[in-house]
């Protein structure tokens, strides 16, 4: 225990405790508790933690906890991050940071406020923004660059008469929905809408595709005015693909909208109410169809 630092040249089994800095030149088999900093020269088999950083140049087995970023070369078990978490290789590790996770190789699951980034992940990527590998089937963020993946542009016209640019990005089963729609009733004081959602990959074979959405959709009036209304749909995509990149579908969905009475919506009403202040609570049956451009 070191009220600043405490340094061994050789190997550490047991427990170091530092106010600023612990480094090990050796091995680390225990705990290692600092206010800034833990380093090790070589593997570490248990807990770090530390107010800033902790630094492993070999492999940690165990569990690192870090202010601000925790490094090592390869990783297997927990890094937990109020920034980054950095590894070169992270078979079945799970990473948790606030803004970045980055695994040059495997990684098990990665959690990041903004980004991930690895090259093969086994199990799912949680991000803010984006998630970037060449292999992750369960990527769930805004948008998602996965190399095997899906990433793909659809113009859709659906129930509410409003024509949707949509653009899908993804893994080979999770994928992301972000779309821009426009009324083509000039008229409506809702002129726009923007949506975001998450899909799936049901059914993937050569000539046909299943999939299904949930989406919630904002509106906005001419001058980009938001509105209170909204929509929340669900919808099963059928495609029939009439060629290796370009797909024609007819999607139906159920809705449940929030909408003020001035509102103009189409579909099959199933069940309206309405509130004291006028807004209109309706669910009902709709659908939408289009082309789907693999890019």
């Amino acid at each position: 225990m070191g009220g600043v630092f405490n340094a061994v040249g050789g190997s550490v089994r047991g427990v170091q405790l530092a106010g600023v800095g612990n480094r090990v030149f050796g091995e680390m088999k225990g705990l290692q508790v600092a206010g800034v900093f833990n380093g090790v020269g070589e593997n570490v088999s248990g807990v770090q933690i530390a107010g800033v950083g902790n630094h492993v140049s070999g492999e940690v087995k165990g569990l690192q906890i870090a202010g601000v970023f925790n490094k090592a070369d390869t990783v297997r078990g927990v890094q937990i991050a109020g920034v980054v978490n950095l590894a070169n290789e992270a078979p079945g590790t799970t990473q948790l940071a606030s803004i970045l996770n980055n695994s040059e190789s495997t990684v098990g699951s990665q959690l990041a406020g903004i980004a991930n980034k690895a090259k093969k992940v086994s199990g799912v990527q949680v991000a803010g923004i984006v998630n970037i590998a060449d292999s992750s089937d369960y990527p769930i963020g805004l948008l998602n660059f996965i190399k095997n993946g899906e990433q793909s542009l659809s113009v859709a016209v659906n129930e509410d008469s409003y024509l949707g640019l949509q653009f899908r990005s993804g893994g080979r089963v999770l994928y992301s929905i972000l779309s821009i729609n426009r009324a083509l009733d000039g008229n409506r004081p809702d002129k726009y809408a923007f949506e975001a959602g998450l899909g799936a990959v049901l059914i993937n074979r050569t000539k046909f595709s299943l999939r299904t959405e949930i989406a919630t959709r904002n509106y906005l009036t001419e001058k980009f005015k938001s509105l209170d209304n909204h929509q929340s749909s669900l919808r099963v995509i059928p495609a029939f693909k009439l060629s290796e990149r370009m797909s024609i579908f007819v999607a139906p969905s159920l809705n449940y909208a929030e909408r003020d009475e001035n509102s103009i919506y189409g579909g099959s009403t199933l069940w309206k109410a309405w509130r004291r202040d006028r807004t209109r609570n309706t669910f009902y049956g709709g659908g939408m169809a289009g082309l789907m451009l693999k890019l």
